[in-house]
Parts: C-alpha cells; sequence; structure tokens
C-alpha cells in the first residue's frame, strides 16, 4: 500500500512542459500606455479581425477621441 501511494504521489507532482509553439506571423499595436486585446475572431475570407482598446496617444495611436478608444483590426 505504501508503494503505490508512494507512485501516486510522484505522478501527481511531476511538472510537465511542453514546447512553445512556433510563430508563424507577429505585429504589435499601439502605443506606450495601456493596451488591451478583447477579442480575435477568424473570418469567412481566412483573416481574422481583432477588438481592442487603447489608452495611448504615440506610436502606432496618433489620436485619441476619449479617456479608451476601441480598435477593430482587419488582417488578411
Amino acid at each position: 500500500m505504501k508503494a503505490i501511494t508512494i507512485i501516486i504521489v510522484s505522478f501527481l507532482t511531476t511538472t510537465l512542459y511542453g514546447q512553445a509553439p512556433e510563430i508563424a506571423w507577429e505585429k504589435e499595436l499601439g502605443g506606450t500606455f495601456d493596451e488591451s486585446g478583447r477579442k480575435v475572431l477568424s473570418t469567412s475570407d481566412g483573416g481574422y479581425i481583432a477588438i481592442a482598446t487603447t489608452s495611448s496617444v504615440d506610436s502606432d495611436v496618433t489620436e485619441n477621441a476619449g479617456l479608451t478608444d476601441f480598435w477593430v483590426i482587419k488582417t488578411d
């Protein structure tokens, strides 16, 4: 009984490490203040649409219409 308990505990405490997925494409958008991704959906033409918020006013964000703005980004 003691041997079975040791075997079960050793399986429960073993940490498994997987490989990180290969990144095929990456693009960063936004500024230096506060960006937050909300949702990414695939589209019927094989692309993606991303919904995000931003509070930045620099870098890719040329102006801000309020405290926090929403971005809708379509990629192909």
